[in-house]
């Protein structure tokens, strides 16, 4: 009975890992099924061991799907449950209650929620929501490492690029480019990526010279 009772709480895994199969094959409906099947165990007797991992995960992956599908709302939702998620098991953390998960897991499992919220609002041309929730992960991001702050500092950098304000962008953009070479010199595509970047706002502000050094660097 016991020994059937540990496989239980595996069967969420499995369920995840074959819906991951099935959205790598393209059949997205298979792979919702899937994700909504496991999701559904994660709160019932016996399958609960990694319920917070689990949720964090089933969460995140439905929301991308229905981001891909164009379907913003739902995955909002999703996404905003996924924040919900992050947050408890931070409250759990602070208040000393072992859940199996650390202090800096936490942290970036709340950044990448946010983050997720502002890539779903970004490509619904929300840009003040996905600005502000970019900002919120970017403040967790010193929780964790320069080098995901680095992209963070990036994604807003493209946003604002996006929102046409070019001043604030290429602010954004030399941050990330600092922190690249202070931290991460070994990481030239980055470095080659975020110069394309700048250069890139450089012409959109008609000074020819800045950008060329920027492209030729």
């Amino acid at each position: 009975k016991d020994e059937g009772k540990g496989k239980k709480e595996y069967i969420p895994n499995y369920l995840l890992m074959i819906g991951l199969f099935y959205k790598e094959m393209g059949e997205y409906d298979k792979a919702l099924d899937y994700y909504q099947r496991g999701l559904d165990l994660m709160d019932k007797e016996g399958y609960n061991r990694y319920r917070y991992i689990g949720k964090l995960n089933y969460y995140g992956f439905i929301g991308d799907i229905f981001t891909d599908f164009g379907n913003y709302q739902k995955a909002i939702y999703f996404a905003d449950q996924r924040l919900k998620v992050a947050k408890e098991i931070i409250g759990k953390i602070d208040t000393g209650e072992k859940i199996g998960i650390g202090k800096e897991v936490a942290a970036d499992s709340l950044r990448a929620s946010y983050f997720l919220l502002g890539q779903i609002f970004r490509r619904l041309g929300d840009y003040s929501k996905a600005m502000d929730s970019y900002q919120e992960a970017l403040k967790l991001t010193k929780q964790i490492n320069k080098f995901v702050e680095l992209l963070t500092l990036n994604d807003i950098g493209l946003l604002y690029k996006e929102f046409g304000d070019s001043e604030k962008a290429l602010d954004y953009f030399k941050k990330a480019l600092e922190l690249n070479r202070q931290y991460y010199p070994n990481k030239n595509v980055y470095s080659a990526k975020i110069l394309g970047s700048i250069g890139d706002i450089y012409l959109d502000l008609e000074n020819t010279e800045e950008a060329s050094i920027a492209y030729e660097k």
